[in-house]
């Protein structure tokens, strides 16, 4: 059989005229869907450690300033004891931030009263400095008297020393005395209930 010549050159002249090809027919099309819309983008959490001026622009509602309207946020997550914004907050058993308490207020653990520091005072003299303790359910201030408090400790009666009921025993020596870091949370040891009862409940 001969080509139809006429044809073929009726096809090339639609090929190159750039005219769009015929939708076929009789056969199913394919749809692209549209993509689904995304949407906003999602904001970033914010920085760890973030410049601030004010509590409120903290997610964690503590800006620890190194200057009266500096500092930087403190982080969410806290552990019971740590301190933050010049000792202005402390962190509770619950892992939250907690504005310090002021001498007369009512607490349980030491390191929730406001120890005081040399923060934007330049003729500041905390040398001994007074420490900061919860003594009988009340923030109070109290001179350092010894090495152990200068460091940081508290002068208590050593666990041996006290009998039944947490009596101070009245055995007729010198009773022995240890530093020990009461106050910070934890029952350490050389604690007990009878000489750091807010680190070492009954």
């Amino acid at each position: 059989m001969r080509p139809c010549i006429p044809c073929a050159l009726a096809a090339l002249a639609l090929a190159c005229s750039g005219a769009p090809n015929p939708v076929p027919t009789g056969g199913n099309i394919p749809i692209v869907a549209d993509e689904p819309d995304a949407g906003p983008p999602t904001p970033a959490p914010a920085e760890t450690n973030q410049a601030c001026r004010a509590h409120g622009e903290c997610p964690s509602g503590v800006c620890s300033h190194f200057k009266k309207d500096n500092g930087y946020c403190a982080e969410e997550a806290c552990s019971p004891g740590e301190r933050a914004d010049n000792n202005n907050f402390y962190c509770d058993d619950g892992s939250r931030w907690i504005r310090s308490k002021r001498e007369g207020d009512a607490c349980a653990k030491s390191y929730e009263c406001y120890a005081a520091t040399c923060f934007m005072n330049p003729n500041c003299d905390l040398n001994p400095p007074d420490r900061a303790r919860c003594r009988d359910g009340k923030c109070v201030s109290e001179p350092v008297t010894s090495p152990c408090e200068r460091d940081g400790g508290q002068l208590v009666l050593a666990c041996h020393e006290f009998w039944d009921g947490c009596v101070q025993s009245m055995a007729q020596h010198v009773l022995q005395t240890v530093c020990v870091p009461c106050g910070n949370g934890t029952c350490d040891e050389g604690e007990c209930p009878c000489n750091c009862p807010e680190d070492c409940p009954k």
